[in-house]
C-alpha cells in the first residue's frame, strides 16, 4: 500500500524548486464519479480515519512518535476504516476495469482527502513528510509564531489565485504546476516582506547556506499544509496514477450492484418458509 508520507513529502520538496513565476482551501476537490459510488465511498472512509485518528489521539502524543510509528499508525487507521466499509469498498473494486489498481487509487485519494477534512491528520502527516526527505525540520513553539503569518500568507495568495483562476479548472498535471508555481512566488514574497522577524532565528537571507533556505521554506510548507492542505494536495495528485476506467460490468443489464447516490442496495428478501404438512 502506498504511503501518503511519501507524496506529502514530495509535495512539500516542490516548495522552493525555484520555478518563477473559488475555492476555498479547506473545500475538498470534487473528484470524477467514474464509477457509481465511488465519491460516497472515499467520504466514507476519509471520515473513518479521521474518527480512528481522532481514538488513537485519545493516548498517543503523535509529536514524539517516530516516523516508522507514524507508518505504522497510519497502516492502522487505514486498514481500519477499509474494514469499516469493506462490502462497499468491493462493489466499487469490481465495478473497475483493474480491481487491484483501483484498489490502490481509492485508499491514496481517501488518505488525501483525510488530510483535506481532518485537522488532527496534518500535522502530523507534514512533519513526518519532511522526515522522510531525511531532513530535520521540526518546528520550535518561537518557530510555529515566527512562520504561522508567512504561512497564512501562503494560502491566502494561493485563495487568491484560486478565486482568480480555480485549479481544478486546469488539468491535473497542469494543475499541480500552476500550484507549485504560485506557491513559490507568496512564499518568496512573505520571506522578503517578513526579513525582521526571520533575521534572528536563521540570519540575514543573503547569509544563509542553501539548506538553510531549503529547511525554511519547508517549515513554511509544513504550517501551509496545516492550513490549507488541498492546494499542496493538488501536486500530490499530479504526481499520483489517475483511477482506472470502469469495468465492462458497468454496460451489462443486470441488477444494480449500487442504488443511486451509492449506497448498497437491500439484501433480498428471504424465500418463504415452507409450512411442515400435518
Amino acid at each position: 500500500m502506498a504511503n501518503l508520507i511519501a507524496w506529502v513529502a514530495t509535495a512539500l520538496a516542490l516548495l522552493p524548486a525555484g520555478l518563477v513565476g473559488a475555492q476555498s482551501a479547506t473545500q475538498v476537490p470534487t473528484v470524477a464519479d467514474t464509477i457509481p459510488g465511488q465519491t460516497l465511498l472515499l467520504r466514507r472512509l476519509s471520515a473513518s480515519m479521521c474518527q480512528h485518528l481522532t481514538a488513537a489521539h485519545q493516548h498517543t502524543d503523535f509529536s514524539k512518535l517516530k516516523p516508522a510509528a507514524v507508518q505504522k499508525l497510519q497502516r492502522d487507521i487505514t486498514y481500519q476504516s477499509l474494514l469499516d466499509n469493506a462490502a462497499r469498498f468491493e462493489v466499487v473494486q469490481s465495478l473497475s476495469s483493474d480491481e487491484e489498481k483501483m484498489g490502490h487509487w481509492l485508499t491514496q485519494e481517501a488518505t488525501l482527502q483525510w488530510a483535506e477534512t481532518c485537522p488532527l491528520a496534518r500535522p502530523l502527516l507534514s512533519l513526518h513528510g519532511t522526515q522522510a526527505l531525511g531532513l530535520s525540520v521540526s518546528l520550535s513553539a518561537a518557530e510555529r509564531t515566527a512562520l504561522a503569518p508567512l504561512a497564512q500568507d501562503v494560502c491566502r495568495c494561493l485563495d487568491a489565485e484560486n478565486a482568480r483562476q480555480p485549479f481544478t479548472g486546469l488539468e491535473v498535471s497542469a494543475r499541480g504546476l500552476a500550484v507549485q508555481v504560485a506557491m513559490q512566488a507568496a512564499a518568496q514574497a512573505s520571506i522578503a516582506a517578513n526579513a525582521a522577524v526571520l533575521t534572528p532565528l536563521y540570519g540575514a537571507e543573503a547569509q544563509r547556506t542553501p539548506n538553510q533556505t531549503t529547511q525554511l521554506r519547508m517549515k513554511i510548507g509544513q504550517l501551509v499544509y496545516e492550513r490549507c492542505p488541498v492546494y499542496l494536495n493538488h501536486i500530490s495528485r499530479s504526481l499520483l496514477p489517475g483511477p482506472p476506467p470502469p469495468g465492462p460490468m458497468l454496460d451489462i443489464e443486470a441488477p444494480p450492484l449500487l442504488l443511486p447516490g451509492g449506497e448498497l442496495p437491500p439484501p433480498p428478501p428471504l424465500p418463504p418458509v415452507a409450512k411442515p404438512r400435518k
